[in-house]
């Protein structure tokens, strides 16, 4: 990669990044900026004495790392661990831990070990570094470390992870650092969503490696002793020995790296000033940021001695503040900034100043904060009023300018470093340390408590950890907090409830409001990804709820089913279906009963209820309980409707019609199926005569429901009326209300498509499909949780689509972004979404067989395999044919590497699958069953199994021939298929003549079909021609088999030019043909060129495959062989039968069945080879074997070989006088 890169840049600042994305936001810049790692530099002494703080810093390091030794080894050896490739280690702990510290040691370490090691830092609205060079170069692998991990949206760091500079082929670790681990659920979705291996690391006290108190104590000396020596070092002073801490090293708050290194640079600096150092925690704090201050004085009155610094103490007191707050800002940014809290003049002068005092770490940039972070909430925290440490005065201006800061401009959106400032104000209330800012947190929030949202996730988090917070104002802030799922904030939205739900119980409420708060808390959890939890609260409101029901069933037994449904849904999502399902019923028993006392209030929700018992029997494969719930289901909300009791109950009667189709349809009730549907659409019809503006979605809905149901029962043409008008009343729906009525517009798109397509329109489809993605995009970048399993659904059909019209490459890419969203979508719910993941892992098995790269889609076919097994074992019913279509496309995979008994027993077993399926449903099965009987012909010709495998085809084509017959559009490439394969089977048993007829009739058919839709059938056209070729030079038309061959071989040279990878294996083995065809023609030297490119292409694809195409490989090295010798080239055509028959050997030593047959052939030709060399006894040798071989062929398949026999004994018997005419053998005594 060239290391040149060019950044335009008009008015600002440029960054990029070479061997790495680059993710920006229109408006705002980068969303994450990526930096080389650097060691710490080189730092004058005068200038880190003049503000002690500096010492603190971890990027300088002054303190020279110790301890960790244990967190160092299980670091070294997670990042060399052979396998994954992608991993990451979530490491958190309380700020002044020493996460950093003990990250930048291992980033050292690891570029050492020759690892290039990285940092991200979040992006909007921090300063440029300028270009990156991220290139891998030489280095086994890629470190990236993430500072406050915690603090980025979920959203942002998933654009992280989807950078080009994690997916190299080179092992990759990321080290996320955070203070709590409340993030961490949504995270590692996200990184197992890559397959990523994922774990936390929480980061403990220094003493805290075990062992006796006294050998943490002793730890906790040494620690002091390093850094006291370290700090005194630069100081000048020569025998630290004599300093002591100032506090007793057993108090609490020396759990902390950072809270040592202050202990022991306050020490340092007292004693060299003859200061006595303070005696408190506070006081070390107050100790430095005196010293902090002293420093910006002494600038300020050195302006009179020349230095170019202008801020008197108390203003640089006010920036630093104000930096604390902000972090580090574009310059432009910083202006703003300070108008915000200040209104003078001098804004530039004041920026200047305080970069000399605190440098910026970007170049660039302004307002770098004090550091470490915890001394500057520190700072924060002091100089706010209300502190009672009398040794430093807060400042008035103080909350005016927390205030500032915090608040929106006129209504807008908040200032953007509004989650620094929240998280930061939080931090420093925190337990244990400065309670009073908890007021003044409580001042921003009180008057705009939308700030906490806006304010994101690790600062609602930071929020429910600060106990001095009132906890009136928490609940203010939970009322604003969205009700739904919001990816981004629902962790911290957790946190905020869990906060609450231990104040609300320790109020000590009356039993139904205790329940009522765990019914509650228990959606919170589940929106967060914490089903664990969310099934511990659903349970404690099931169990309160069932005490209270038996005391007064009357009161609550309406609240207990409610929370039975929620249990039901929770478990649900763990995979906990029998347990859900367990839930329901006993909700559906109170309902009933409910119901069957006061009809009128309770029979709607039992109704309902009874819905949801279906979905769930469904779940568990109780596909005929499951129809029985919800037929009953449908019956009450039927009558309910017909009672009159409103639109509602109509409404209701819709949706459980809706269920009721998909129940039909699942337990083969196509015709009821069809016919529910059908009654659905009618009473939304009658509703919408009445009512159009109310009840029109619920018409379209309806038809595009309808247009699926008669889709799948096979009234392919019928099933498009319903579904353009379904669109139609969409595309009028979502004129006037896009927000509300787009989803059902490109669902709609996405159905009409697959209804389109499968009546031989495939190009229509195409535009359907690609006009729904691009609703469904749009609609999930808005609102994720609500729109992606939309988006994945139709990108998975555009993947079909795209391939039926050739488009293979595109079909891949959406293939692959299909499964990405189903992998992360499984991870919270694979429930629900595992089987759209094993759909989504077919497709893109395919996609990659198309384009082949076999291996590839093998991998992702078995990956397919295991989670359809997995699933057809808990519910067959549901999930067998899935299975089945899985083991018959992992047979075609096995097969094209080379694993031909592995694949015999795969489609064997897709077969058996079938065979029972179609025998319950034909009109649904009996296609599948086709195309794996095709499939399991194959595999039998591959292993030399000629007569089965015709038999097998045979039974394919006469099912074909039967289903066609009803739908030929539908059904006639299936058949097509099948009977060019049967062309071939009759070829390998000998019927050349019925084999050239039958393979004629499917050319005919392509011929017909590819002037169609060249994409779709060129490929097949090519494929039947080459085989064309061969048949008819079996029954000695070679001149018809020449021009049928140069014919495949022009379409194929086309196919290439387009998709190499997957048309260069037809374009070798046709190239080969054509050369053999030349040669009987008299066309010597082009049957040469022919012959050299078909052994370069085979050589070439055989070193990538091997398994698949040596076999290829060997026949173009016999027929080059063959045109060589007739050129007069013996030594060159003995080379290429000798390399030809070596790879021969192999083959059939792994699989005689199979490549016998075809070491004979090649032992013939290097007999003949020999014999032209006038190695007579060699040629005698070769030329035994392959008679022994042919007998032995012969013996089992006639028809196939007794020719080949009979052409191998006539060169035997040619070669007895020239070998006898050697020397007499030796007689023994």
């Amino acid at each position: 990669m060239d290391a040149t890169q060019v950044v335009h840049v008009e008015s600002g600042a440029g960054y990029g990044a070479i061997g790495a994305d680059v993710h920006v936001f229109r408006d705002r810049g980068p969303v994450y900026l990526l930096t080389g790692h650097r060691p710490p530099p080189a730092v004058d002494t005068a200038w880190l004495l003049a503000q002690p703080s500096r010492m603190l810093s971890a990027d300088l390091a002054v303190v020279a790392f110790t301890g960790r030794d244990r967190e160092l080894a299980q670091l070294t050896a997670w990042r060399g661990a052979s396998a994954p490739r992608l991993s990451a280690r979530w490491m958190y702990a309380p700020g002044g831990q020493g996460k950093t510290r003990l990250a930048a040691q291992f980033a050292l370490q690891s570029t050492a070990a020759g690892w290039k090691a990285v940092r991200a830092l979040h992006g909007p609205g921090q300063p440029l570094p300028g270009s990156q060079d991220l290139r891998l170069g030489s280095a086994p692998g890629l470190m990236l470390i993430i500072d406050y991990a915690d603090r980025w949206p979920v959203s942002h760091l998933r654009w992280l992870f989807h950078n080009a500079l994690l997916h190299q082929a080179v092992p990759t670790r990321l080290l996320l650092l955070a203070r709590s681990v409340n993030a961490w659920s949504a995270v590692r979705a996200e990184l197992e969503e890559l397959r990523a291996e994922t774990d936390e690391f929480p980061l403990g006290p220094l003493d805290g490696d075990g062992g006796t108190a006294e050998e943490r104590a002793r730890r906790r000396a040494e620690m002091f002793r390093v850094a006291r020596d370290c700090l005194a070092e630069r100081y000048g002073v020569p025998d630290p020995t004599a300093i002591e801490p100032p506090l007793p090293l057993s108090h609490p708050g020396f759990d902390l790296t950072l809270t040592l290194h202050m202990a022991a640079l306050t020490a340092v600096d007292a004693h060299v000033r003859g200061l006595k150092p303070p005696d408190n925690m506070a006081g070390l704090s107050v100790y430095l940021l005196d010293r902090e201050r002293k420093h910006w004085t002494r600038l300020y009155e050195n302006r009179v001695e020349g230095l170019d610094f202008a801020t008197p103490p108390s203003e640089m007191a006010r920036a630093v503040f104000t930096a604390s707050l902000t972090g580090a800002t574009t310059h432009a940014a910083g202006i703003a900034t300070l108008r915000r809290v200040e209104g003078g003049a001098h804004h530039e002068r004041l920026l200047a100043d305080h970069a000399t005092c605190y440098p910026p770490l970007t170049p660039g940039s302004v307002l770098e904060p004090m550091y470490p972070d915890r001394l500057a909430e520190d700072f924060v925290a002091l100089t706010l009023p209300g502190h009672d440490v009398t040794a430093y005065a807060p400042a008035s201006w103080a909350a005016p300018t927390v205030g500032a800061l915090t608040q929106r401009d006129r209504g807008g959106p908040p200032p953007a470093h509004l989650s620094r400032a929240i998280t930061l104000l939080a931090s420093a209330a925190a337990p244990d340390r400065w309670p009073h800012v908890a007021i003044h947190l409580s001042e921003i929030l009180k008057n705009d408590p939308d700030l906490a949202p806006d304010a994101g996730s690790a600062a609602l988090s930071a929020l429910a950890e600060v106990t001095s917070l009132p906890i009136e104002l928490l609940e203010t802030v939970h009322s604003v907090l969205p009700e739904g799922r919001h990816a981004d904030l629902d962790p911290g939205i957790a946190a905020i409830a869990e906060r609450l739900f231990g104040h609300r119980l320790a109020s000590d409420p009356d039993p139904a409001e205790r329940a009522r708060l765990c019914h509650a808390l228990a959606q919170r959890q589940a929106y967060a990804g914490r089903y664990r939890s969310a099934a511990d609260s659903a349970r404690e409101a099931v169990r309160i709820r069932g005490l209270l029901t038996a005391g007064d069933p009357e009161a609550h037994e309406p609240d207990l089913a409610d929370s039975l449904g929620s249990l039901g849904s929770i478990l649900s999502e763990l995979g906990q279906r029998r347990e859900a399902l367990d839930a329901v019923r006993e909700a559906v028993a109170i309902r009933r009963r409910l119901a069957t006392a006061e009809p009128t209030a309770n029979e709607p929700g039992l109704a309902r209820m009874l819905d949801n018992l279906g979905i769930q029997l469904g779940r568990v494969g109780e596909l005929h309980q499951a129809l029985a719930a919800s037929r009953e289901a449908a019956a009450l909300h039927r009558r309910l409707a017909a009672d009159g009791a409103g639109v509602d109950r109509s409404t209701a009667l819709a949706d459980s019609l809706d269920n009721l189709g998909t129940h039909l349809s699942a337990c083969g009730h196509v015709e009821e199926a069809t016919a529910t549907a059908r009654e659905a659409v009618e009473v939304w019809r009658r509703l919408t005569e009445a009512q159009p503006a109310a009840h029109e979605p619920g018409l379209a809905r309806a038809l595009s429901n309808l247009n699926v149901l008669l889709y799948r029962a096979g009234q392919r043409d019928e099933s498009l009326r319903p579904g353009q008008e379904a669109v139609d009343a969409w595309r009028r729906l979502a004129g006037a209300n896009p927000a509300a009525h787009e989803p059902g517009l490109a669902r709609a798109l996405g159905n009409l498509s697959a209804s389109t397509s499968d009546t031989g329109d495939h190009e229509m489809a195409l535009t359907l499909a690609r006009e729904s993605v691009a609703l469904w995009q749009r609609l999930a970048s808005a609102n994720p949780a609500a729109h992606e399993p939309g988006l994945a659904n139709q990108l998975s059909d555009l993947g079909v689509h795209l391939s039926r019209v050739g488009q293979r490459g595109e079909a891949l890419q959406a293939d692959r972004e299909a499964t990405r969203i189903r992998r992360r979508l499984t991870l919270t719910d694979p429930t629900t979404y595992g089987p759209d993941l094993a759909r989504s892992l077919s497709n893109l098995s395919v996609g990659h067989y198309e384009a082949g790269q076999h291996s590839e889609a093998l991998e992702f076919e078995q990956e397919a395999v295991r989670t359809r097994r997995r699933l057809a074992q808990s519910d067959p019913t549901a999930y067998e044919a899935d299975l089945a279509r899985s083991l018959s496309n992992l047979a075609v995979f096995q097969s094209a590497v080379g694993r031909h008994q592995d694949a015999l027993l795969t489609v064997r077993e897709a077969v058996e699958l079938w065979r029972h399926l179609a025998a319950t449903g034909p009109a649904a099965h009996e296609p599948d069953l086709a195309h794996a009987l095709n499939a399991l012909s194959n595999c039998l010709s591959q292993l030399g199994k000629a007569q089965d495998a015709l038999s097998a085809v045979e039974e394919s084509v006469t099912l074909w021939r039967r289903i066609a017959t009803a739908e030929p559009a539908a059904h006639e490439p299936g058949l097509v298929r099948a009977l060019g394969n049967l062309g071939v089977r009759l070829s390998e048993t000998g019927r050349n003549r019925d084999a050239v007829a039958t393979s004629q009739e499917v050319v005919e058919v392509y011929r017909r079909l590819a002037a169609r839709s060249p994409a779709v059938y060129e490929r097949n056209l090519a494929i039947m021609l080459l085989n064309l070729g061969g048949q008819l030079s079996e029954v000695d038309q070679m001149a018809e088999a020449l021009a049928v061959t140069q014919e495949s071989v022009a379409l194929w040279r086309r196919l290439v030019a387009a998709e190499p990878d997957a048309n260069a294996p037809g374009l070798a083995r046709t190239v080969c043909n054509l050369g053999v065809f030349l040669r009987e023609a008299g066309r010597l030297a082009e049957a040469h060129a022919a012959g050299q490119e078909a052994t370069a292409l085979h050589r070439r694809l055989a070193a990538q495959n091997p398994e698949a195409l040596e076999p290829f490989l060997a026949n173009s090295l016999d027929n080059l062989s063959t045109t060589l010798a007739v050129l007069g080239s013996a030594l060159d055509a003995l080379a290429a039968a000798e390399e030809a028959i070596s790879i021969h050997r192999r083959l059939a030593a792994a699989n005689p069945a199979a490549y016998e047959a075809g070491l004979a052939a090649s032992l013939s030709n290097l007999s003949q080879r020999h014999a032209a060399t006038g190695q007579h006894q060699a040629a005698v040798e070769a030329s035994d074997e392959a008679v022994t071989l042919f007998r032995r062929l012969a013996v089992a398949s006639p028809a196939v070989h007794e020719a080949g026999l009979a052409k191998a004994l006539q060169a035997a018997a040619s070669l007895r006088p020239a070998a006898s005419s050697g020397p007499p053998p030796e007689v023994g005594p």
